[in-house]
């Protein structure tokens, strides 16, 4: 149980910083029905959750297809492959740098 809650925490995570699901705080209303489950021995329903300052939270998600994830998470993939493909870039041109810094140095005699 403890792994799939912290499955279900990452999931929740991924999902908030993706724009497809958000956070949202429970309602008065909410927060007491789920202090009476929790009173009755039952675990807190999924999808919800409290955080460190002893509040409840919610997780709703945005009405989005399969399709526009997939579209999303192409575009996420491509947006960090560039990252990537950037600093190795600016990598190399450093160590290049270097290399070529070195060798003037060894071959000065210094």
């Amino acid at each position: 149980m403890k792994k799939t809650r912290s499955l279900n925490a990452e999931r929740i995570k991924l999902m908030t910083e993706l724009g497809i699901a958000s956070i949202n705080r429970c309602t008065k209303d909410e927060e007491d029905a789920i202090t009476e489950v929790q009173k009755q021995g039952y675990p807190i329903p999924d999808g919800i959750f409290a955080k460190k300052d002893g509040k409840y939270y919610k997780c709703t998600y945005d009405e989005i297809s399969d399709a526009e994830i997939t579209k999303l998470l192409t575009y996420r993939v491509v947006s960090y492959l560039r990252i990537i493909r950037t600093s190795v870039i600016g990598f190399g041109i450093i160590v290049s740098a270097l290399l070529i810094y070195i060798a003037v140095i060894l071959t000065s005699g210094i």
